[in-house]
């Protein structure tokens, strides 16, 4: 993630907007897991390597 690069864990932790980017990014991921699961079952099914389920919980 472009987000934290290059930071210490120090420097991420004094700034806020760099972590709710991050925030906002693994909200997104998510999202979009979900959505696959959801609407392209088979799609999930051919990469179950994915960890899909392991993204939304």
């Amino acid at each position: 993630m472009t987000f934290v690069e290059g930071l210490s864990k120090e420097e991420f932790l004094e700034d806020r907007r760099t972590q709710q980017a991050v925030v906002m990014s693994l909200i997104i991921i998510g999202e979009v897991s979900t959505k696959i699961m959801d609407q392209h079952p088979d799609f999930a099914a051919r990469h179950s390597h994915i960890p899909c389920t392991e993204c939304i919980t």
